[in-house]
């Protein structure tokens, strides 16, 4: 049985695509959205469990600092929402700072 509800957050359409693909079979809903601006009233209109966050939004963007403000903004205001963060361009020191956080 799905259960849970799930937010995925990426720029790129194709990754939100697969991610949805993916994972409808284990969530009774999974929402995506492209644009990180949109989170607080995504957040505020459905209870979701977990947020899937990439780290990088702007083009040229790997240093993760993107996600980690997203990061602190959905745990200062939703704090029993898991967020998974997700990026291509992370290194060790990068995903140690983000599980700190």
């Amino acid at each position: 049985m799905k259960q849970g509800k799930l937010l995925i957050v990426d720029d790129k359409k194709t990754i939100l695509q697969a991610l949805t693909m993916f994972l409808q079979f284990e969530f009774e809903k999974v929402q995506t959205i492209s644009n990180p601006n949109l989170l607080s009233a995504e957040l505020e209109s459905d209870n979701y469990d977990i947020v899937l966050l990439d780290m990088n939004f702007k083009a040229g963007q790997s240093t993760g600092n993107e996600g980690l403000y997203w990061l602190r903004e959905i745990k200062k205001r939703f704090p029993e929402t898991e967020v998974v963060m997700f990026t291509a361009f992370g290194d060790i020191a990068l995903a140690v700072h983000a599980l700190k956080r």
